[in-house]
């Protein structure tokens, strides 16, 4: 059996916004707190701390998207550029050297106003192509 994703634990979509995630931690942490649970101590206390160690990976940009692209959530690449630590001296850079960056490719679902930006896109560019065809067969 498989072990249960951060989203799975907190009762969330892998595209859930950081109020939702905040607000389903705030029920989750208040129905499992070992001091006021039901639940045996030990169970209490283990469903509290996976759902604090989900919460504390979904809030978080940088480790969410890591954990995104680690179990496959998403379907838009996203390269973010990472300049390596300087070890402390910056003052040994040399002038007009260009620093060596890593790139990081995660994913992460369309937003509804990408979605739309594309659509209207794809429309622009079809009529675009349909008028050029008219004016050429009517010229």
């Amino acid at each position: 059996m498989r072990e249960p994703t951060y989203y799975d634990r907190l009762g969330v979509a892998p595209w859930a916004s950081i109020q939702e995630i905040r607000h389903a931690y705030r029920d989750l942490s208040k129905r499992y707190h070992p001091d006021i649970s039901p639940l045996a101590p030990d169970i209490a206390k283990q469903r509290f701390q996976g759902i604090h160690e989900a919460y504390a990976i979904l809030t978080n940009p940088t480790q969410r998207a890591l954990y995104d692209g680690r179990t496959g959530f998403g379907t838009v690449p996203i390269v973010q550029i990472q300049d390596p630590p300087s070890n402390g001296y910056p003052e040994r850079a040399e002038a007009g050297r260009v620093s060596a960056a890593s790139y990081e490719i995660t994913r992460r679902p369309l937003s509804d106003s990408e979605q739309f930006a594309l659509f209207t896109l794809v429309v622009t560019i079809a009529l675009s192509l349909a008028l050029v065809a008219f004016l050429s067969w009517s010229g």
